[in-house]
């Protein structure tokens, strides 16, 4: 009976060399009735593709692949208390999250609610359609994003103007599926 069953906790230090190993491990076992929870503590650390710009694979985030691939009836659960780099990363990542939930802070954090919080002026609604996907690759530039740039070099232009700061201005822009 499935109350008989027995749970195996496995605790590994976020280090690729220690990954790999137990993904070596698993690898050589059938999984394929088996649930398993991977619980990515601090998701924010370590985890994320640092290599994505230069078309590669980090050493930890390509192992957790290795470790995921292992294990074909996976849950794969990111927590930390600083989603802002989870939720900023492709949405074709793998670790791209499929939903959030948020719990209540303690009384003294400071978080991303506080800086970009739904109700703010200063957040666009991207339309689902703008959105690039694996389903849905964009050829051009959708309209929101060519509006967001005419509102940045004009709020360049008018900074420069008022102030005479010609000092470096960046811009975020990043659609969301959550």
């Amino acid at each position: 009976e499935d109350i008989y069953k027995q749970t195996i906790l496995i605790t590994v230090l976020k280090n690729h060399k220690r990954i790999n190993k137990l993904a070596e491990i698993l690898e050589a076992l059938d999984l394929n009735g088996t649930s398993v929870l991977i619980i990515d503590d601090e998701a924010d650390q370590v985890s994320l593709n640092t290599g994505v710009s230069q078309g590669e694979e980090s050493a930890t985030y390509s192992c957790l692949m290795r470790l995921r691939k292992a294990l074909p009836n996976h849950t794969y659960l990111q927590y930390t208390a600083t989603p802002q780099a989870p939720l900023l990363i492709s949405i074709i990542d793998s670790l791209s999250p499929n939903f959030v939930k948020v719990l209540e802070p303690g009384d003294a954090y400071v978080g991303g609610r506080d800086f970009f919080g739904s109700n703010s002026a200063h957040i666009n609604i991207i339309p689902p359609s703008e959105v690039p996907t694996k389903d849905n690759p964009l050829s051009h530039p959708p309209s929101s994003l060519l509006d967001a740039l005419r509102i940045f070099m004009v709020g360049v232009t008018v900074g420069i103007s008022e102030s005479g700061n010609t000092g470096n201005r960046s811009m975020l822009v990043h659609p969301s599926h959550l």
